[in-house]
């Protein structure tokens, strides 16, 4: 069983004290964004070998301190993860070393996917086939972690007589491939997200990553919705931890809400070491809300009788945007996703 005391791994000191530093920075601008990936690859947080279990803790642990930077770990971790798993080792190899040390980017941008297989919604992104080759064309109308030094986007394409979708690689050089500018939201600019759009764009071969993009999606929805957890856990423990370091000192309630998420946070260790939540994608659904009232109570504590503090830049207000996101990521097309429609993959012709 997985500790019951809710101790996040310890962060080296100096990872922590830039995150806390650029905190505001990565919420409000896009100023330090691209100095994440470089940090977490000294701090030995991309690390090609660890767990699913690991990567959750490093995302809660990161997230606590800011969820922009919590995102682009979860982000380049999910993407990693997608890379081992593929029948196209070459990619992965090819692409692992320069994820690892944190100079390119990578971007799993498979919510077109899961909303394909949830609701029957047309991809938007579709390959034709003409004389000198296929031509990818579309749009992707959001991804995150799309680094101005380089990244790498995997995203499911539609083919031209296929069944199934398939999940092809791109990197941020490809003719025809244009990044937006970056939207000016309110808040978790540091995540840089932006759109994508396709024209013409060439496809090679050894971009494919998944023929049967549909299994992939399967394989992938699982830790998605485990970096998802993760990060509200990470939200809750910082507001948890920034009031008690606050002259009104501890809520009432903290010693209860340090053992739900001590709680949460072991079923959802043990969960991913056991292997549980492969395929168990309403289990995780129900973690994720669990975790999500609990980050809000959490936040409400934080501030505590001084409402005034959820509006302006502090961290209260931060944090209290950071959960209004995390809310706003709808699991409904995941929990559909999961079902028949993606349990049995169409063949290809």
């Amino acid at each position: 069983m997985h500790d019951t005391q809710d101790a996040a791994p310890a962060l080296p000191l100096s990872c922590r004290q830039w995150l806390q530093e650029h905190a505001p920075s990565l919420d409000r601008s896009t100023r330090h964004a691209g100095a994440l990936l470089p940090l977490f690859a000294r701090h030995g947080l991309l690390c090609e070998d660890a767990t699913d279990a690991q990567a959750l803790d490093a995302v809660a642990e990161v997230s606590a301190h800011s969820l922009a930077a919590g995102g682009v770990l979860a982000a380049q971790m999910s993407f990693m993860a997608l890379l081992r798993h593929a029948p196209n080792v070459a990619l992965s190899e090819h692409l692992m070393p320069a994820l690892l040390d944190g100079s390119l980017a990578g971007s799993p941008a498979l919510t077109p996917a899961f909303a394909h297989l949830a609701h029957g919604t047309a991809l938007q992104v579709r390959a034709t086939e003409t004389p000198r080759g296929w031509k990818l064309n579309g749009a992707v109308p959001w991804a995150v972690n799309l680094q101005h030094d380089g990244h790498a986007v995997a995203l499911p394409v539609a083919f031209e007589g296929m069944k199934d979708f398939c999940v092809v690689v791109l990197g941020s050089e490809e003719s025809g491939l244009t990044r937006t500018v970056d939207p000016s939201t309110v808040a978790l600019r540091g995540l840089r997200a932006a759109a994508l759009r396709l024209e013409q764009v060439h496809f090679r071969e050894d971009e494919l990553l998944h023929v049967e993009g549909s299994q992939a999606v399967r394989q992938a929805l699982p830790l998605c919705l485990g970096l998802q957890c993760a990060m509200a856990l990470g939200v809750a423990r910082g507001a948890l931890a920034a009031r008690e370091d606050s002259p009104a000192g501890a809520d009432a309630d903290a010693p209860r809400l340090h053992a739900q998420l001590a709680k949460q946070h072991a079923a959802l260790a043990d969960g991913f070491q056991d292997h549980r939540f492969a395929g168990a994608t309403p289990a995780l659904l129900k973690h994720r809300a669990r975790l999500l009232a609990l980050a809000r109570t959490a936040t409400r504590a934080e501030r505590g009788e001084n409402a005034f503090l959820a509006e302006g830049d502090g961290a209260a207000a931060r944090r209290a945007r950071e959960i209004t996101f995390l809310s706003l990521l709808r699991p409904a097309s995941a929990a559909s996703a999961s079902s028949s429609s993606l349990s049995t993959s169409a063949s290809q012709p």
